[in-house]
């Protein structure tokens, strides 16, 4: 049977378990790194523009050694994706493969569901919002077309809510440049 005196705590203990608490907080947000988001605007405003820039992105995100989540908006959008992979960039090959929860075995995951793929390195969004699992990842790339401007600037507001580190790169010849030294 339980005591009641014993469930008692005093002022002091109180304290304690309150300095306590804050202090595995702070160590729980020391030890996450903050997750660093890339805009990159592009002159473009086709649809078929952002997908070539995404593939860019994850070939040179690939080569350079890192695993990669494309994020989409819907399962056309991520299967438009994956038929792109397969023929752009031209002079490369990229390993890839449509997102399953609980089967992540490809370098370059293709997603649309709002199932976290676990802890990855590079997070590139063309869905129109933030994913919920953002912070799960090192870096975000985000593809801004000229047409929309206004729901890059919202989803930057709501990435620096969240607290990422943000950068900014406006591109005019992204076909002809290395993007990621940018």
């Amino acid at each position: 049977m339980c005591n009641p005196r014993s469930l008692r705590t005093s002022e002091s203990e109180k304290h304690q378990l309150r300095w306590d608490s804050q202090s595995d907080l702070t160590k729980d947000l020391a030890d996450k790194p903050v997750t660093t988001v890339h805009f990159y605007t592009i002159p473009d405003s086709d649809e078929s523009s952002k997908l070539r820039f995404a593939c860019r992105l994850a070939s040179e995100s690939f080569y350079n050694g890192d695993r990669i989540h494309i994020y989409t908006r819907d399962a056309e959008q991520a299967h438009a994706v994956d038929d792109c992979l397969w023929g752009y960039p031209v002079d490369r090959f990229v390993p890839h493969d449509i997102f399953v929860a609980g089967r992540n075995e490809s370098f370059v995951n293709i997603g649309y569901d709002d199932y976290s793929p676990g802890r990855g390195e590079i997070l590139i969004n063309l869905a129109e919002d933030v994913p919920s699992f953002v912070e799960e990842f090192i870096t975000v790339r985000e593809i801004v077309l000229s047409n929309e401007k206004l729901a890059g600037r919202d989803r930057y507001s709501r990435y620096a809510t969240i607290g990422c580190t943000l950068h900014y790169t406006d591109l005019h010849n992204w076909e002809d440049e290395s993007i990621l030294e940018m």
